[in-house]
């Protein structure tokens, strides 16, 4: 071989290796017949990497050339595994010493130690294969738990009406908000001076949001897919020259896309003032793997370096590139959520219209809510006098978005002609944690006339032998419940019997009646001379057994009542939800003509706004 061909033999072998050595990338060399040959294990990104993107096509492995590489690589390979041994080998340290030779053996010999000397030791340890889009994660389902329901004063009924919008139509609403394409001209992603300098170009598209709404965050996944166009320099080992990469130079392509999906969490509350609101946080941003190949410039030879080493600076790019949009954007949510609710619109006509007297009971029915009668006498309304209005916190309900409007005050039952009312406006909400309570505290007027009808009833039966008319029958009553029975006959015995008992209220049967009735002195001693043959304590046990009256029948009716008046607060827009628990009776009170029972009414009674 002639000096100057072995000259510039070695010529050709010293620069690259030298540039290698600087710059920490692969080098390909150019042979007499124009291929090239990867030195330095191009194929060690690709095992790495899951995307198919390859554009750089001097970087497919020759078989001859690596061969003469081996020597120089291998000697780190045999020296991991020995490095790598002792840390796993620790437990088996008890067994004699001329079993170790053994465990050496196979070193060498055995595939499988070879495996993690091939893969890069620079990969990052942030790159997981995300390839595959992630499941859609679907609405939580699950019904909030019932948030623990401070007592309320006696009287004060606490009547919700929940406000549902489906949470597909609000994603739909939301996802409308975002742009479907984004795009941005050259821009630097490296920093200048270094010795990789790169300019990226993107186009991403996204497919629809992903959302799930749990506590008080909704969720919100934006799936992206992105193509990237890459020009750049490298620069010279021997100066401060640069050359330029090789044309065509891509990160993911339409046919093979870059993923990543963007997560932002939207913290939702309603204001006082019936809007809703949104704070938004970025989660944590998930990547697919890094495109296969190099970025390469050709400068007599191929300087080349794994795109994946640059992928830190190119995803950083992007996604300040698009998260400022998209975050933009989805804190609009609030007015998505708002359009379906339409709460204050909602709440304003709910206020409005509970506060309107509700019909209960009308003249002439035949079963009356507010008195056991055969026949009403009188109308009768409902009338919620509201002190507060509130809000439940926003939850999935059977697949829906839901806040419950609750309303807080007193419920009343005013007779005879619908009383005039004074609509407050629409206050600013208040937190009312707490269930749905219905309490109702009215009042069933049972005239005394009832029991004195019962009792003429019994008296005639007793004395159905006798030629004896009973002309009038009454009763009056006094404050402690004592109730005076005056009874005027003629025929055979003719005059007026008097006689004196305690009407009592049996909560567990739920009636009135007379109890301990007795005959003053002058009745006992009329009877003993007129009619000496009449059991007096006979005809006392018919007074007490006839002089009582059932409350049921009048307690279905108010709870029906209660329900209808309800009913018909918005017509077609609302209707009863829940139920009303048993009547109970608390108390009485005697008054001229009537017997006064205080009744409660109580249940988990609301109405449902059916959007």
């Amino acid at each position: 071989m002639s000096k100057p061909l072995e000259h510039r033999l070695l010529r050709a072998l010293t620069v690259p290796l030298l540039a290698s050595s600087l710059l920490a990338c692969n080098v390909t060399v150019h042979n007499h017949g124009g291929s090239t040959t990867p030195k330095g294990g191009g194929g060690a990104a690709d095992d790495r990497d899951g995307s198919t993107e390859d554009n750089s096509k001097e970087d497919k492995p020759k078989t001859d050339k690596p061969k003469e590489d081996k020597p120089k690589t291998d000697k780190p390979k045999d020296e991991k595994p020995k490095t790598d041994k002792p840390a796993t080998d620790k437990p088996k340290e008890d067994k004699p010493k001329e079993d170790k030779p053994k465990e050496d053996k196979p070193k060498t010999d055995k595939p499988k130690d070879e495996k993690p000397v091939d893969k890069p030791v620079d990969k990052p340890k942030d790159e997981k294969p995300v390839d595959k889009p992630v499941d859609k994660p679907k609405p939580d389902t699950s019904s909030p738990s019932t948030p623990t329901d401070p007592s309320l004063p006696p009287g004060v009924s606490r009547l919700s009406i929940p406000v549902r919008a489906p949470f597909e139509q609000i994603v739909e609403h939301i996802d409308a908000l975002l742009p479907k394409t984004q795009s941005q001209d050259y821009k630097r992603v490296t920093k200048d001076g270094e010795s990789l300098v790169l300019d990226v170009k993107y186009k991403a598209w996204r497919d629809p949001i992903e959302a799930k709404f749990v506590g008080r965050t909704l969720t919100v996944v934006v799936p992206v897919r992105y193509a990237a166009t890459i020009r750049g320099k490298v620069k010279s080992p021997f100066g401060n020259d640069y050359f330029p990469l090789a044309d065509g130079q891509t990160w993911g392509t339409s046919s093979s896309p870059q993923r990543m999906r963007i997560p932002i969490e939207l913290e939702l509350n309603i204001s006082d003032d019936w809007k809703v609101t949104t704070k938004s946080k970025v989660g944590k941003i998930e990547h697919g793997s890094a495109p296969k190949g190099n970025f390469c410039a050709k400068v007599g030879i191929d300087v080349c370096t794994p795109k994946s080493n640059v992928a830190g600076d190119v995803r950083a790019n992007i996604e300040k590139f698009l998260l400022p949009q998209i975050v933009k954007e989805l804190e609009r949510a609030d007015r998505a959520v708002a359009k379906s609710f339409d709460l204050r619109s909602h709440a304003r006509q709910l206020w409005a219209a509970l506060q309107q007297p509700l019909q209960l009971q009308k003249k002439g029915a035949k079963a009356c809510a507010t008195s056991p009668v055969a026949t009403c006498s009188e109308d009768a309304w409902l009338v919620f006098a509201p002190t507060r209005v509130g809000l439940s916190e926003l939850a999935i309900v059977d697949g829906d978005l839901g806040v419950d409007v609750a309303l807080e005050g007193k419920l009343s039952i005013a007779t005879g002609k619908k009383p005039k009312v004074k609509v407050e406006s629409l206050p600013n909400a208040a937190p009312l944690p707490g269930a749905t309570s219905f309490q109702l505290s009215t009042h069933l007027e049972v005239p005394q006339k009832l029991l004195a009808d019962e009792v003429r009833s019994a008296i005639k039966a007793s004395l159905k032998d006798r030629e004896l008319e009973i002309r009038e029958i009454t009763l009056s009553g006094k404050s402690d419940g004592k109730l005076t029975l005056t009874i005027k006959t003629k025929g055979a015995l003719s005059g007026t019997l008097k006689a004196q008992g305690r009407v009592v209220l049996d909560q567990k049967k739920g009636e009135v009646r007379l109890e301990k009735v007795a005959l003053d002195d002058e009745t006992k001693k009329l009877l003993d001379q007129e009619l000496k043959a009449l059991d007096q304590k006979a005809l006392i046990e018919k007074i007490e057994n006839a002089a009582r009256v059932s409350l049921t029948q009048s307690s279905k009716v108010l709870r029906r009542g209660v329900g209808s008046a309800l009913d018909g607060a918005l017509p077609g827009e609302l209707e009863i939800k829940g139920s009303l628990g048993d009547v109970s009776f608390v108390d009485l009170s005697v008054e001229d003509e009537v017997i006064r029972i205080q009744v409660n009414v109580q249940g988990s009674l609301g109405l449902e706004y059916k959007l």
